[in-house]
């Protein structure tokens, strides 16, 4: 008998970094954009297959899910595929993590024990810590529960959630090439914090600031040509901090710079940064679809290759 599990790919609006350190993030599961995982158990040593060579992540992240949800028998077969570009700024480490703790958690389930959602979440966080060291959380949460949240990181896992319960903004969302992982990016950022740096101490306030700022904006919606403006506004202000820390790079300023051109109220990186994913904030869909084709005529011009969209997206 195989056991299935499915996590989300997830996309940061507001707070990213800042959200390693204590203040909220307001993010969202990226609709049709998932890592689906099947654990078939059997003797002997645990075997994994997945594309592109992520074998060897695959077995390590299942291991550490096995034990953290005290399966007796981690062997067989576990074989994970998804649609989520690695590396690119859509928590594709956090998807896999939580594919793999739904189909533990399914197999427990089965025995008789079924897990809790924190025990879930947990177990994909610890998981997730292979590939990124200290989460937050919040990658692993999103891929697990869904929808469009705020999440706050407190003394006791897991991380506080809020939902927005009304249809979310009208983003155009793509992604840039990147020069540095986003493993080396929250670090390097986390150092000068850690070391007092004023910049990015400031830097950092200012992104936890706008992402409250944000959420109390969507959450009294509904989306319209004024919250539009409102999002882009704060998405300006959060990319200004953003590229003090050197997150951004020339190529991800230049296609966030067409789209405003284009007539997006306003646009950011999301994630990680120096380059990777990013979105642009419009009114409506055709202002989007309007927004959308500027972001690829202008990669086009640069000959940047997009690892990702740029796709008309409505959480």
């Amino acid at each position: 008998m195989a056991f299935l599990g499915e996590g989300f790919a997830k996309l940061i609006l507001f707070g990213e970094h800042a959200v390693v350190h204590g203040r909220a993030a307001v993010a969202f599961a990226l609709p049709g954009y998932s890592i689906t995982a099947r654990w078939t158990p059997g003797s002997g040593l645990l075997e994994a297959r997945a594309p592109g060579g992520y074998g060897a992540d695959v077995a390590k992240a299942f291991s550490v899910v096995a034990e953290a949800l005290g399966l007796e028998e981690r062997g067989g077969l576990v074989e994970a595929d998804g649609n989520i570009p690695p590396e690119a700024g859509f928590g594709s480490s956090g998807a896999l993590c939580a594919a793999l703790a739904r189909a533990a958690g399914a197999a427990r389930a089965a025995s008789g024990n079924p897990a809790s959602v924190e025990e879930l979440w947990a177990a994909a966080n610890a998981a997730e810590r292979a590939f990124h060291g200290n989460p937050s959380g919040v990658d692993t949460g999103l891929s697990l529960l869904g929808g469009f949240r705020r999440l706050e990181p407190r003394p006791a896992f897991p991380p506080s959630v809020e939902t927005l319960e009304r249809p979310g903004p009208v983003l155009v969302v793509a992604a840039a090439p990147r020069v540095a992982s986003c493993k080396t990016s929250v670090a390097t950022v986390g150092q000068a914090v850690r070391a007092g740096e004023p910049r990015a101490v400031s830097a950092v306030e200012a992104l936890g600031d706008l992402a409250d700022q944000a959420w109390l904006a969507l959450r009294n919606g509904p989306w319209d040509g004024a919250l539009a403006a409102r999002i882009g506004d704060l998405a300006r202000r959060a990319q200004e901090s953003l590229r003090g820390l050197g997150l951004s790079t020339e190529e991800l300023d230049a296609l966030i710079g067409a789209g405003e051109a284009a007539g997006a109220s306003g646009g950011k990186l999301s994630g990680g940064g120096a380059g990777g994913a990013f979105w642009l904030a419009s009114g409506n869909r055709a202002d989007a679809e309007r927004v959308a084709e500027a972001v690829r005529s202008e990669a086009a011009r640069l000959d940047i290759n997009l690892p990702f969209g740029p796709e008309v997206l409505r959480p």
